[in-house]
């Protein structure tokens, strides 16, 4: 009955008064997907900020540290997700190849190059500017290679970060 009685009170509130914000803002935060953005958490600031003198302290208090415990959270986990994803760019090797395998190319996921070989069937031709361009080609392919396995490696970590 108090349940229903809160919930009675709070309809009859409208939606700039103090208390309406104060449970919206405290019902918000649970789920607030935003957070990772600086513009977001000023915004959000901002309103906690504005309850002060409208709201006893003690309350808004309770809300602002709830605030700073999600955004620290959140702060963190995306901390987490920076190292482990440099972490796995260190470890990874990609292969890109052209002209059919006659030039293959080896990028670490830094896109530092590591290897090249080149089919010696390709040098008896003499083609210079083929041979440029199936390098080329090759590692631009490894590129791409690297560029899929970075949004793999970002899903997996938690794609729910817009970067």
């Amino acid at each position: 009955e108090e349940m229903q009685e809160a919930f009675r009170l709070m309809s009859q509130k409208e939606p700039g008064e103090p208390v309406y914000l104060y449970n919206s803002i405290y019902c918000n935060l649970k789920n607030d997907t935003m957070v990772h953005k600086e513009e977001h958490r000023q915004q959000v600031q901002a309103m906690i900020d504005g309850l002060y003198g409208k709201l006893d302290s003690s309350l808004v208090n309770a809300l602002n540290l709830e605030w700073q415990f999600k955004t620290l959270d959140v702060l963190d986990t995306m901390e987490n997700m920076q190292e482990k994803m440099q972490e796995r760019m260190k470890n990874m090797v990609v292969e890109g190849s052209a002209g059919g395998g006659m030039v293959k190319i080896w990028l670490t996921g830094e896109k530092q190059l590591q290897k090249i070989e080149i089919n010696p069937e390709i040098l008896k031709g003499e083609e210079k500017e083929t041979l440029e361009e199936l390098i080329m080609a090759a590692f631009n392919d490894a590129s791409e290679k690297i560029n899929r396995e970075i949004e793999s490696i970002m899903q997996s970590l938690g794609g729910g970060f817009n970067f």
